[in-house]
């Protein structure tokens, strides 16, 4: 009914600031096809014995109401859509292109503000590492970032962890 699209036009925005200020990363993507590219898919999915499941009566149906469909979704777009959490329209024509614009559009919002720098070692690993293991400094301050420049320990910069123990170096 009409009365409950209303509502949730309204609902929606605000479920939607409320997960996004408790941190949630929330994407909204619209996969567009044009009416004759839908009415193609339907005879392949009637003609494929793989597919018939895909397909309702209902989907038949209201394809003959496609006008109607795009003024809704115009309005849900409309209603719906924020600063925060935008719609994504995805031209999916070609499917193909539009699993790869919607790879990109939901990496592109989920990396951003994020700091993808790997993390510096903390200083007590890298004091444990200096103490306990024969690592060259050299690999010391590129593992630690900070790490540093001169360490109390001999030799063994062609063979990092030459003075290991077997049974404590990593297998291959």
């Amino acid at each position: 009914p009409d009365h409950r699209w209303r509502a949730a036009h309204r609902e929606i925005p605000d479920f939607e600031r409320a997960l996004t200020d408790d941190g949630v990363r929330l994407i909204k993507l619209f996969f567009h096809i044009s009416p004759d590219e839908q009415l193609a898919r339907f005879r392949a999915r009637l003609c494929d014995p793989l597919k018939p499941w895909k397909l309702s009566p209902e989907d038949v149906r209201n394809h003959d109401r496609s006008n109607d469909h795009a003024v809704a979704t115009n309005e849900m777009f409309a209603r719906t859509s924020s600063d925060a959490v935008p719609w994504h329209l995805i031209a999916a024509h070609n499917k193909l292109h539009g699993r790869i614009a919607a790879i990109t559009t939901i990496v592109d919002r989920l990396s951003h503000n994020v700091d993808l720098n790997p993390p510096i070692l903390d200083e007590n690993v890298l004091r444990a590492a200096r103490s306990h293991m024969n690592i060259p400094p050299e690999l010391l301050s590129r593992l630690g970032g900070q790490a540093e420049r001169s360490f109390p320990f001999g030799t063994g910069e062609d063979q990092p962890f030459s003075s290991i123990s077997s049974a404590a170096k990593p297998s291959r």
